[in-house]
């Protein structure tokens, strides 16, 4: 829990900086079911002047699918307090989109194994389906060789 209270101190360091971001913070399995982390949340972000948007929350799909009932409860209060959601790696793990449509997100981010071809293909069917803002699909670099040799 550190940490979420870590990344909203810096928050609130930027925007006093005019900085306008909003910060997105890793959830583990055991914070996602946490019992006290939508309480905790709420202290965080009235503590750090916290507006609703300004933090996300990621979880993994695995995560998020250990327990689908409780994920479901805490996304939903949090998303009451105005915490946005993004499900991460989601093809890595066995939720289907019957599943993931009961999830309050605003983001998928698909894992960068998933094999997608023309991402299009993909993408805006599951904008569509989820009834979300944003599906994140992974880039490949290409890397170019700088120099074949050097001599010193």
């Amino acid at each position: 829990m550190r940490v979420i209270d870590e990344a909203c101190q810096q928050l609130e360091n930027w925007k006093s900086k005019d900085i306008k971001i909003k910060m997105a913070v890793n959830l583990s399995p055991g914070q996602m079911h946490h019992n006290g982390l939508v309480n905790y949340v709420e202290e965080i972000m009235h503590r750090y002047n916290i507006n609703k948007g300004e933090l996300e929350f990621e979880a993994t799909e695995t995560a998020a699918m250990a327990d689908v009932k409780s994920a479901i409860e805490q996304m939903k209060l949090l998303r009451h307090a105005g915490v946005d959601f993004a499900i991460d790696d989601f093809g890595t793990g066995y939720s289907s989109l019957a599943y993931l449509k009961l999830f309050p997100i605003q983001t998928l981010k698909i894992d960068n194994q998933v094999q997608m071809g023309e991402s299009n293909t993909i993408v805006n069917p599951l904008l569509q389906i989820l009834n979300i803002n944003q599906v994140v699909v992974p880039r490949f670099l290409s890397l170019v060789p700088y120099a074949h040799s050097c001599i010193t």
